[in-house]
């Protein structure tokens, strides 16, 4: 594979203490250190973020390097005292529940990550 076919489109918004990131492409070996320096760049706003949203329905592949870059960046947020939840694609949805961490990335609204829409 390309090293360059590895780009994901990531974008990041912040609004009354929520940083929204929003993935776009498939998250494995070759993308993960791109979302992983995505999020830590978020969390490293001042001031912190409460709350982190990682919008990932444009994601169509997630492997296990990607779900490891998820549990960290969980991890980094619990530390700074910020929730983190997933919006996830089918797919990603999929290999959460697979996994059994479906629970560790709750939305918002506490329901389960799922496409939204």
């Amino acid at each position: 594979m390309d090293p360059d076919d590895a780009t994901l489109i990531i974008t990041a918004r912040t609004d009354a203490g929520t940083t929204v990131v929003a993935v776009v492409g498939e998250l494995d070996l070759l993308s993960a250190d791109q979302l992983r320096a995505a999020v830590a760049d978020a969390l490293a706003g001042r001031p912190t973020p409460t709350s982190v949203v990682l919008d990932m329905t444009e994601v169509g592949f997630c492997d296990s390097t990607g779900i490891s870059v998820l549990v960290a960046a969980r991890n980094q947020a619990a530390e700074l005292g910020a929730t983190f939840h997933v919006n996830a694609s089918d797919p990603v949805a999929r290999i959460l529940d697979i996994v059994g961490l479906t629970s560790l990335f709750q939305t918002p609204d506490g329901d389960e990550p799922h496409q939204a829409g």
